[in-house]
């Protein structure tokens, strides 16, 4: 049973006025581009698209989609043809996806590191460690289309990928931005102490790296001139933010995998209260962000009745949604595609764009979406 802390006192000190912890729980209303719709509902899954806990979405030249599932990259066939094709098989859960100038796959895997694949389907490690540490969290990689360097965002030093739920709880700022040699595969930690780096890519001009950290609701800018400046453009978000992807022209889609709530935020500044929810209760059961709702019971609320007569209400406190934001070159925000809390399109794990058409992996939906951009 877990010992419940006297609340009277914890909501006492968390609303006093100057309270430092304040600024821990100043979540932004959704308003303004964020306002709440129901856009990611509103798509169309690609042919072949229900895919199991999609991460990554890598759509090619030739019409065809490769994807992230599991341990295993599949191709979803292209030209309308809805058959799907295995074309690698890894030794863990793969996280993230690039393609190389040289024609190669780059796959981020959990507990490994990133594995080149080659056109021939032969896979090999490109670096499994860093300032001697395994590269073991990969989150997000992006190449430089000119020099070929490729970044990596390396999530936590004591979490795998799948284990994200635990390494928020856990309060962990431990990751890095690391910078690879395509050729000796020599790896340079370019940034540490991120909180949950889960986002990287090279601005439309190479001259800066813009990449998110999940757990501080943040999204900065790296300058790749040699000084190494760091600029926040985003911070303060209204969820945890993930995987970043240019746009054409310039600009980038973000996705948001889970919205904040004030009771989460709450439950991680009471150290004794969630340690104990931790030791003796389900992960699935925990007050906590989450990539799909589970339906049950016994799912906790998360602060206010999320049903009345059965219907679930859209604007309920989540424990899962959708968001996937639009950012311009300065990383403001423009516009958002949500599926709210009654919605099913949940844990948006990736939005790449390839011509005029948008396609997202929604990893609590285990499905591809389609949005198609209006042209300029």
């Amino acid at each position: 049973m877990v010992k419940t802390p006297h609340w009277a006192h914890v909501i006492h000190e968390f609303l006093r006025p100057g309270h430092s912890r304040l600024s821990r729980v100043n979540i932004p209303p959704l308003d303004g581009p964020l306002r709440p719709n129901s856009a990611l509902e509103e798509l169309s899954p690609l042919a072949g698209g229900e895919v199991a806990e999609p991460t990554d979405v890598l759509p090619q030249a030739d019409g065809s989609v490769l994807v992230s599932s599991g341990c295993r990259v599949l191709r979803l066939g292209a030209g309308g043809d809805a058959g799907v094709s295995v074309v690698a098989e890894l030794g863990g859960p793969v996280t993230t996806l690039a393609g190389e100038p040289s024609g190669a796959l780059l796959a981020g895997v959990g507990g490994v590191g990133v594995v080149r694949i080659e056109p021939s389907d032969r896979a090999e490690p490109v670096v499994i460690q860093a300032g001697g540490r395994p590269l073991a969290c990969p989150t997000a990689v992006a190449v430089h289309p000119a020099s070929g360097v490729i970044y990596v965002t390396d999530g936590s030093r004591t979490s795998t990928p799948e284990r994200w739920v635990w390494d928020l709880m856990e309060g962990n700022a431990s990751g890095r931005l690391v910078a690879v040699d395509p050729k000796t595969g020599a790896a340079t930690v370019l940034l540490e102490g991120l909180a949950w780096p889960a986002g990287v890519a090279v601005s439309p001009d190479g001259r800066h790296l813009v990449f998110s950290t999940a757990w501080d609701h943040s999204v900065r800018r790296y300058d790749l001139d040699g000084t190494g400046t760091v600029a926040v453009l985003q911070q303060g978000l209204p969820g945890y933010p993930g995987t970043l992807t240019p746009t054409p022209g310039d600009g980038y889609w973000l996705s948001v995998f889970a919205l904040r709530t004030q009771l989460v935020e709450l439950l991680l500044m009471e150290d004794e209260y969630r340690t104990e929810m931790m030791r003796t209760i389900d992960p699935d059961y925990w007050i906590r962000p989450a990539l799909r709702s589970l339906d049950s019971p016994r799912e906790p609320l998360q602060g206010g009745a999320i049903r009345k007569l059965g219907v679930k209400k859209p604007w309920a406190p989540p424990r899962s949604y959708g968001m996937v934001l639009r950012l311009d070159g300065d990383g403001e925000i423009v516009a958002s595609l949500q599926s709210p809390a009654d919605g099913t399109r949940h844990g948006i794990a990736s939005a790449r764009q390839r011509g005029g058409t948008v396609y997202i992996a929604a990893q609590g939906a285990d499905a591809i979406l389609i949005h198609q951009e209006a042209a300029a």
